[in-house]
């Protein structure tokens, strides 16, 4: 098992100490030997109840304190002026990351010097009264081409947060530093994907990894670009102008040459993860809907309906396609059609007293270990 001159896993927590208290249950369970430390910025009551519950699990438990409004960076930041460790990576409170995923993430760190980090395909848990559902969060492609500019490309058009992958600890040190001087809002967050990327290569490797829970609007408004648009678009546009001039600075104090082409081609990236993120536009839509604009009165009921949906449809099938003969809905190849058309994939399974739903993908994906593991962090009493 890897030790602390290997790896460190760091856990930002605020004011859920039932959910620390079960994480720290898991790894216990678990018998990791790395290092784990609480970066503890709640109230002086739930700091009170976290350093209990880190006494009562055998851990190398470091439990550092700070400030109710300490920023994220700065607790990251401090915690890494304390580790050796050569790797190391985030589990928020409310999540689980599995342990034999964070291994094989070091083995492939070590492998390849040109990775910054390593992290693995993310699930989705979503507990309710009488099931778990599961499905998968994060699954994009490796991000691993030798362009530094193609790689900020590739996650700006197919978004998927870094925050928790296993990174080299100088990478990481790097990034909070770079976005340690940004405003903390949704183009931290991208800064903070963005930078590793300069550095070098991220690779996905095809294991489950790590399972986030499901959560409610956190309320903050500049963290997705539907609600800070709705809420104030002038405000937007500035930040966003800002932190793209703060990001070719930090392209060129890297030694990347920000032609005008290059200025361009990272803008429309930009562009084009605001547009996905924005679908059609409905998110501000919904997020200006009670609001005394004229837009909030705009009618969304009226969706565009998937072509699988009037594929499957009897009706429109018999007057559009139903014509031809072997698609006929009496024929066997129509009715063939119409079954993979039709088929949920959809399946319920239990595990360890709980009853999960997902897809037959999912499920294939998880060993029973990572399954077992999952259900005993669930069913920890309080946690539901």
């Amino acid at each position: 098992m890897f030790t602390s001159q290997k790896y460190s896993l760091l856990i930002p927590t605020f004011n859920r100490p039932p959910m620390l208290d079960a994480l720290l249950e898991y790894l216990a369970n678990k018998e990791v030997q790395f290092p784990v430390f609480i970066l503890d910025s709640s109230s002086n009551e739930n700091k009170t109840k976290n350093r209990e519950a880190a006494k009562r699990y055998h851990l190398h438990v470091r439990h550092l304190e700070f400030e109710e409004n300490a920023r994220f960076d700065f607790k990251i930041g401090s915690a890494l002026q304390e580790i050796e460790s050569d790797y190391v990576s985030l589990c928020a409170d409310d999540d689980i990351v599995f342990i034999n995923a964070i291994e094989a993430c070091i083995g492939e760190l070590d492998r390849d010097a040109e990775l910054a980090a390593c992290h693995g395909v993310y699930l989705n848990f979503s507990i309710g009264k009488s099931e778990v559902v599961l499905r998968v969060e994060y699954a994009s492609p490796s991000i691993d081409l030798d362009d530094a500019i193609r790689r900020a490309c590739q996650i700006l058009t197919q978004y998927e947060a870094l925050n928790y992958a296993v990174y080299r600890r100088n990478v990481l040190a790097d990034v909070i530093d770079a976005v340690s001087r940004a405003p903390q809002d949704m183009f931290w967050e991208l800064f903070s994907a963005l930078v590793p990327l300069v550095i070098g290569k991220v690779t996905r490797l095809s294991v489950v990894y790590y399972a986030r829970r499901a959560n409610v609007a956190s309320g903050r408004t500049e963290f997705h670009p539907a609600t800070w648009i709705a809420e104030d678009p002038d405000a937007f546009a500035k930040a966003f102008l800002e932190y793209r001039q703060r990001l070719f600075k930090y392209c060129e104090a890297s030694g990347i040459d920000v032609a005008p082409d290059v200025r361009k081609t990272l803008t429309l990236a930009h562009i084009i993860y605001l547009c996905r993120e924005l679908h059609d536009g409905r998110p501000i839509l919904q997020a200006l809907a009670g609001t005394p604009s004229p837009l909030a009165t705009i009618d969304l009921s009226l969706k565009k309906k998937p072509i699988a949906q009037f594929l499957a449809h009897d009706a429109w099938f018999r007057r559009k396609i139903g014509k031809i003969p072997p698609l006929a809905p009496g024929a066997w190849l129509g009715h063939k059609i119409r079954q993979i058309i039709g088929r949920p994939d959809v399946i319920n399974f239990g595990s360890y007293g709980i009853n999960f739903r997902s897809s037959a993908s999912v499920r294939a994906m998880l060993a029973e270990e990572m399954l077992i593991d999952l259900s005993r962090y669930i069913q920890t009493p309080d946690r539901l």
